[in-house]
């Protein structure tokens, strides 16, 4: 279930965050509501893909993928069956 999330002033100034494109730090923020209290959601790029963006038929599942590789590769963890930490 989605949920309602903040963003706090200091995202902005991750410099981590600011070396994402525009659109992965845009994609990283949908992923919060959709995560539970303990920071895990369906990581699986379809799904993500749908519920994010849903209105943009041009984006591609692929896209959506290397966005998964580009969060990962900040520390989260993964998991075997396709759930991510936050």
């Amino acid at each position: 279930m989605a949920r309602i999330r903040s963003i706090k002033p200091e995202f902005w100034d991750d410099e981590h965050i600011a070396s994402l494109p525009m659109e992965c730090r845009l994609f990283y923020i949908g992923c919060w509501t959709f995560a539970d209290d303990q920071g895990v959601f369906n990581a699986n790029p379809s799904f993500l893909k749908s519920r994010i963006f849903p209105y943009d038929d041009d984006l591609k599942v692929s896209e959506v993928k290397a966005w998964l590789k580009k969060l990962e590769e900040l520390s989260w963890d993964t998991f075997d069956a396709g759930l991510v930490a936050i």
